[in-house]
């Protein structure tokens, strides 16, 4: 604290001190999203955080600002990062404001909240201001065919994004991560833009492909992506780096483009591993990968999970559109509750097609069949567990092209949440 001072000479040299330092910004080395805090003894500096120190307002007793919580553009909305910015009383004259490095900005235009210096360390470019201004918006990008990445968020495109390819590559990019810790559980992969050439009618990927190693959830990706389409692949039990590959066909004819952002995400807020999505939130919408674009993909087996608000307790589904369709053996499992109406498709309702009786389990899942078409819309009845669906999609030759409608494979729901 501070002691009052009556001499002259001893005060006016404070006085210059106070009025005329300049604010530092202190560089922190870059590991991961989440702030841990540091203790009150002292400056401290957050392990992956950045660090401004400023005059305080007050000297001779201690003093707190207050900010609003929602100070980042944009969110992220599976990890559950606390995005407050916090500011420590200064033991002198000088105070520190700490902010966590965690996404700013959202989609193509965005990256990690860094102080301008960490920006420029680790080969960024500043796209805006985060952290009520203490911070810089840091969009770091890979545009090369392949190549290593080690910055979080870090945006993956092809070399002429804002314009697409029709060539073929090759390309394998490596995600660095520290693997002696055990802190990093999971790589999130949120698809911006992604436009391959699409599946064939059995949903294999021959032509163009998206593969993620050590994937267990997923064979590969090609077609394209629905929007605010993302992806869980798991690291725990791996080595670092995690490995992802691009691999298109210039003998066949296609503008290709993509851009995809790569997020590492703490063990302390990972989702469950059979989650190859997860959603907050009240509402939104969920579709099978090229939804809309032909045959839905093969060879993939998650969940797609949703956290269960405060407040809320079922959920409701509702299609987006007619004839959607998933074939037999391919599995879509909807925990909707015990009693789930069984409906005919309406395209084929004057058909020679008759609906097969619906396979309700024991866990009173509702699974479709080649002829019988999931309701128009389904509420759960279990107010207490978790929602999720799981997709089940076989490498087995058979047609993944609805018989009805073959432009429209998979399934897309519009999703909300019910208070209780």
């Amino acid at each position: 604290m501070f002691q009052h001072v009556h001499h002259l000479s001893v005060l006016l040299p404070l006085l210059l001190l106070l009025f005329c330092t300049p604010n530092t910004i202190a560089a922190v080395p870059h590991r991961n999203p989440v702030a841990t805090n540091s203790s009150d003894n002292g400056v401290g500096v957050a392990e992956g955080g950045g660090v401004v120190e400023t005059l305080p307002y007050h000297h001779h007793h201690h003093h707190h600002q207050h900010y609003p919580s929602q100070w980042q553009n944009g969110t992220l909305d599976s990890t559950g990062i606390d995005n407050s910015l916090t500011e420590k009383d200064g033991k002198f004259i000088f105070t520190v404001v700490q902010f966590p490095n965690i996404l700013c900005g959202s989609g193509i235009n965005s990256g990690t909240c860094f102080t301008k210096t960490e920006c420029l360390l680790n080969g960024g470019t500043i796209i805006d201001s985060c952290a009520l201004g203490y911070g810089v918006c840091c969009q770091v990008k890979v545009t090369s065919c392949g190549g290593d990445i080690s910055v979080n968020n870090t945006i993956v495109t092809n070399a002429e994004y804002g314009s697409s390819f029709n060539e073929g590559r090759n390309c394998v990019f490596k995600v660095q991560f520290d693997d002696t810790t055990n802190e990093i559980c999971q790589i999130r992969y949120e698809f911006i833009d992604f436009d391959f050439v699409a599946p064939e009618t059995t949903g294999v990927c021959s032509t163009d492909k998206l593969v993620f190693e050590d994937d267990r959830k997923s064979q590969y990706f090609c077609g394209k992506a629905p929007a605010n389409y993302h992806w869980y692949v798991e690291t725990a039990g791996t080595t670092s780096p995690q490995s992802f590959s691009i691999s298109t066909d210039g003998s066949t004819s296609y503008d290709r483009k993509y851009a995809i952002r790569v997020t590492t995400i703490p063990c302390m807020q990972e989702v469950p591993t059979y989650c190859g999505q997860y959603y907050d939130g009240t509402s939104g919408q969920i579709s099978s990968f090229n939804y809309g674009n032909g045959a839905y993909l093969a060879g993939l087996m998650y969940s797609i999970c949703f956290q269960k608000e405060v407040g809320y307790c079922t959920y409701t589904l509702k299609k987006t559109s007619d004839n959607q369709f998933i074939g037999t053996p391919d599995m879509l499992r909807l925990p909707m509750g015990e009693s789930i109406a069984v409906e005919a498709n309406a395209a084929a309702a004057g058909s020679a097609i008759i609906c097969a009786i619906a396979i309700i389990q024991i866990v009173a899942m509702y699974s479709t069949t080649p002829q019988c078409f999931y309701p128009s819309s389904m509420t759960s009845t279990n107010r207490e567990a978790a929602f999720y669906v799981t997709i089940s999609t076989i490498v087995d030759g058979n047609d993944n092209r609805s018989p009805i409608d073959p432009t429209v494979a998979g399934f897309e729901f519009d999703w909300e949440t019910n208070a209780c």
